[in-house]
């Protein structure tokens, strides 16, 4: 996997081109965003990720209709942890964490 870092942000990109960018957010947190619907090894590659930051938990927002991406993030070891109302054009963001 490729490691870059730009403006604070980490970015991992693994062997199919799927980019994670991790924001610190804390001495022991960060935001996790993906630059798609992640496929192959996600577990392997969120293993990579907390094995090569000093971070113990990420956090993810979902769009509640995006049902699909949640079904995927809660298989791979996510919880939800809460909610934001009407926090986009289009309704709930649903916070998603885990910790290591």
């Amino acid at each position: 996997m490729k490691v870059r870092e730009a403006g604070g942000a980490i970015a991992f990109q693994n062997d199919e081109g799927m980019v994670y960018a991790v924001t610190p957010i804390s001495d022991v947190a960060g935001f996790l965003g993906t630059s798609g619907i992640p496929m192959g090894d996600i577990k392997g590659d969120l293993d990579f990720i907390f094995q090569n930051l000093e971070l113990t938990k990420l956090i993810m927002f979902v769009e509640e209709h995006q049902a699909d991406v949640i079904k995927l993030v809660r298989k791979v070891g996510f919880k939800q942890e809460g909610r934001l109302k009407k926090a986009t054009s289009t309704g709930d963001l649903l916070v998603f964490g885990q910790y290591r």
